[in-house]
Parts: structure tokens; C-alpha cells; sequence
């Protein structure tokens, strides 16, 4: 809500929600997708995805989570694994699936979010109401974008909510010491090179270091 406040533009607020959103400390992959007049669903930005990963346009009315979820006007939880098997007409090319749960929901009639998350679909539907209260404040940030327009400016970023390293970033802090680059990392893991520069930020954070240097040095203490 501190967010919101400050009138982010949709720019800003993928990214923040790709570092906040997700109960679990994990990064999540966002896009979003905006209902045009003759029906179709298309994509209008993305992040943290593979670079490779293609969102192809749908309709209203195709049998796609987001189309549903824009239909009935309700959040749409699915199984990244296994959605050209439950839809029919998905709309998505995802060549990379570590996060394995979709969680679809619009924030008004022409506008809709696509989270990818890590884990299993039924331990995200355990939080629905969380998932709910999210789309609440986006829907309250889209009615103020509405109603108000505002100059663009720098956004704060929250600090993350713990100093732990999550299951990925101890992944990518290994490569790290190992001496790949960003897009090294990226390429081995299936995340866009954006996405694995986050983490990296993260992590040097939540480590109290200040960058690649002093993790050769940490590694050499270790050791």
C-alpha cells in the first residue's frame, strides 16, 4: 500500500511485484496483458522471464486461464506443467518451467496479470485470500492511475523481509563463485539475464557485500 501510494507507473510496478509478491521469498515472473476493443488479449509487458518465452495473443473468448480469468472476471489458479493439456488454447510458448504455477487474475474488465510462481499449484491456492488481497491493492492502484495522473519518478524499492537466501539465490550464488556471468547463470537456470541481475543485487545485500569481488573473497574464508 506504501507502493501504491506513491503512483508507480504499470513499468515500476512489475518489477516491484516480481521482488515482493510472492509469500515465499521467491522471485516470481509477471506479465501482464491488455483486452483491446475487437477482443484480443495481448501482451503489453513482461519480466523475469526467459528471454525465449512468448506470450501469443488470444480471445476472450479461447479457452486460455486468462481469458477465463478475464470472462468471469475472477483469479484463475494453473499448472504451468501441464497447461496445453488443461487449456486448450494457452497462448503461451514456455520453454523454461521452473515456475510451474500460473496465477491469473484481472484487475479490470481490460486489464490482467500473469504471475509464474515456483512450487506447486495447491500450495498457492492455500493463500488464496493473500493472492486476493494483492489483486485488491492493484485494482485500487489502477483506479488511482485512472483518476489521477502523475509525473513519472523514482521509486524506493522495500528491503527484502528476510536475510535469508532463498533456494534459487543460494543456486545462483554458487555459479556466482564459480565465475559465470549473468548470462551464464541465466542460460543454465531458464531465467532472463533482468531477472538473475535482481537476484545478484539481492543477494550481495542480504550478504552485506558490494559486489563479485568480495564474493571470491568470502569464498576464499569459507574455504
Amino acid at each position: 500500500m506504501d507502493f501504491v501510494r506513491l503512483r508507480p507507473s504499470l513499468f515500476q510496478v512489475v518489477p516491484f511485484l516480481s521482488e515482493n509478491v510472492c509469500p515465499f521469498g521467491e522471485l516470481a515472473a509477471i506479465s501482464t496483458a491488455k483486452l483491446r476493443a475487437d477482443g484480443w488479449i495481448v501482451t503489453d509487458y513482461q519480466h523475469g522471464f526467459h528471454e525465449h518465452t512468448e506470450f501469443e495473443p488470444v480471445t476472450i473468448d479461447m479457452d486460455a486461464p486468462g481469458a477465463q480469468a478475464l470472462r468471469h472476471l475472477k483469479m484463475i489458479f494453473a499448472n504451468r506443467l501441464s497447461l496445453n493439456q488443461d487449456f486448450k488454447d494457452t497462448g503461451c510458448n514456455v520453454p523454461y518451467l521452473d515456475n510451474a504455477t500460473g496465477i491469473y487474475f484481472p484487475t479490470s474488465p481490460t486489464r490482467l496479470f500473469r504471475f509464474a510462481m515456483n512450487g506447486k499449484v495447491e500450495k498457492h491456492q492455500e493463500l488464496q485470500n493473500y493472492y486476493e488481497c494483492v489483486r485488491s491493492v492493484l485494482i485500487l492502484w489502477e483506479n488511482m492511475v485512472h483518476m489521477e495522473k502523475t509525473d513519472s519518478r523514482e521509486i524506493t524499492f522495500v528491503e527484502p523481509r528476510s536475510n535469508h537466501l532463498t533456494v534459487r539465490q543460494e543456486k545462483i550464488l554458487e555459479l556466482l563463485r564459480n565465475g559465470m556471468t549473468n548470462a551464464e547463470i541465466a542460460k543454465q537456470i531458464g531465467f532472463s539475464d533482468s531477472l538473475v541481475k535482481q537476484e545478484t543485487i539481492l543477494i550481495y545485500k542480504k550478504l552485506g557485500i558490494s559486489g563479485r569481488k568480495d564474493l571470491v573473497i568470502d569464498a576464499e574464508k569459507l574455504a
